[in-house]
């Protein structure tokens, strides 16, 4: 056996002409298999081009609380993160001058309160027909008219006697007249329609003896007394029942008369005083809502502000009140939102104003929460759904930056366990472009324009 040194070997036919190892075969082949599943993927799998930004979770319900005049907080009625509902207050105020007016308008509502209730009592006499209001004070006004009342009352009810008697009296005096007019309706029609029917039959057979004799002109003539006879029955059997009937409606009326009288006083007495009741009501309710109002004024103007909430949610402050912090007017200082459970969030984010043309209502955005790992979590989806026509400039650490506003609209409420809630930030990426990884590496290598 001959040994052959390396040099010997390099340009040898015996070391080209030597079949590979398995291995080498099996190493080939994966390598080729691999280069060939790599070229297959860069052709499906799709590269995102994304812009970045940070921006807030937001709700539509949100209502800041802003303040119309400087002034220093003397209470603070609800704290952080309490539930307020509409017209709750929030906190006072206090602008430093003198509250001199005030303590007469107090007076004043105390007085429309006291007459309220005195209006109360008022009417709770007239429906239960007693009188409970003080002879004295503000009260006397309203105890005469009460007073009246029953009077009144007690001296319909002596009279309701008599016109009881008189009422019984017409209704029997009305009962023998439409008695009077069935028996004339009964006798006298009866009567009267015998003599008739008699006359009417001899004028027939007078008629027909004329006929029979050929005489037209007496024909004729007890033809018309005949029609004559017809006419006088009809006016007679009339006019003897049409006087009873006359003096059966006029007593008719007086019984109406007499029953409109036993119950009409008294109730028109009552509507009366009820309808000035609700005048005077109305009155002072009109007078205690302009003293409350000219309070407001005047709060705003010698001391004090109310600052109440304007919609119901969670009370959220921009800063840590506490008494005796200033506050400026015309500044926010706090916002009040519902949990968001129920609600639709959508986030609030900036993008760098060079970044703008790049992108367009409904891309595509993935949303991630700061501080929360988003390999176990993962991301938030949504749509961009508006973008602001002018930028904002922000200040921060003596640079400036000009951005744009961007809406994004998301597609849940929750990551997970975590529900969102208003005001965590987030950090948005913007798909403004995709294309396959293939595609990008034959435009790296100029293949593509």
């Amino acid at each position: 056996m001959k040994l052959y040194s390396k040099e010997e070997l390099k340009d040898s036919r015996l070391f080209f002409d030597k079949r590979p190892a398995n291995f080498a075969k099996f190493l080939a082949m994966f390598m080729m298999i691999m280069i060939v599943g790599s070229f297959v993927s860069l052709r499906f799998i799709k590269k995102n081009d994304i812009i970045r930004g940070q921006g807030t979770i937001e709700t539509a319900d949100k209502v800041y609380i802003t303040p119309l005049v400087n002034g220093n907080v003397i209470s603070i009625d609800k704290p952080e993160g309490s539930r307020v509902e509409k017209g709750d207050k929030l906190l006072t105020l206090s602008t430093g001058n003198e509250t001199v007016l005030l303590d007469n308008i107090d007076d004043q509502l105390k007085k429309m309160d006291e007459k309220i209730a005195i209006f109360d009592k008022y009417e709770k006499a007239l429906n239960e027909k007693e009188n409970t209001l003080n002879n004295s004070g503000i009260e006397q006004e309203f105890y005469g008219k009460v007073a009246l009342y029953l009077s009144q009352i007690s001296q319909e009810n002596k009279q309701k006697n008599d016109t009881s008697q008189a009422l019984a009296a017409r209704n029997a005096e009305l009962a023998k007249l439409q008695g009077e007019l069935a028996t004339i309706q009964g006798s006298d029609t009866g009567s009267l329609r015998q003599e008739y029917e008699k006359a009417y039959n001899r004028k027939v057979e007078d008629i027909a003896e004329a006929e029979k004799l050929n005489e037209a002109a007496l024909v004729k003539s007890l033809t018309r007394e005949l029609e004559d006879l017809n006419a006088e029955y009809a006016r007679t059997a009339g006019e003897s029942s049409a006087a009873k009937q006359a003096e059966i409606t006029a007593k008719q009326a007086e019984v109406s008369s007499l029953e409109t009288a036993l119950y009409a006083q008294a109730d028109q007495t009552y509507q009366q005083l009820i309808s000035e009741l609700g005048t005077m009501r109305r009155q002072v309710q009109d007078e205690k809502a302009e003293l409350a109002r000219q309070q407001t004024l005047k709060k705003s103007e010698n001391g004090q502000l109310d600052i109440v909430a304007d919609h119901a949610g969670t009370i959220h402050y921009f800063t840590a009140l506490k008494k005796g912090l200033g506050l400026q007017a015309f500044q926010p200082i706090a916002d009040v939102s519902d949990d968001g459970k129920a609600k639709e969030l959508f986030v609030e984010s900036y993008i760098s104003a060079q970044d703008r043309t790049r992108i367009k209502i409904g891309n595509s955005v993935k949303v991630s929460v700061n501080g929360v790992n988003q390999t176990d979590y993962g991301l938030l989806s949504g749509k961009v759904t508006a973008i602001a026509n002018g930028t904002v400039t922000q200040s921060e650490s003596g640079t400036s930056q000009v951005l744009y506003q961007v809406t994004v609209k998301l597609s849940q409420n929750k990551l997970k366990d975590i529900d969102l809630l208003p005001s965590m930030p987030v950090m948005i990426n913007v798909v403004y472009h995709q294309e396959t990884y293939l595609s990008w590496l034959l435009e790296q290598l100029n293949f593509m324009k």
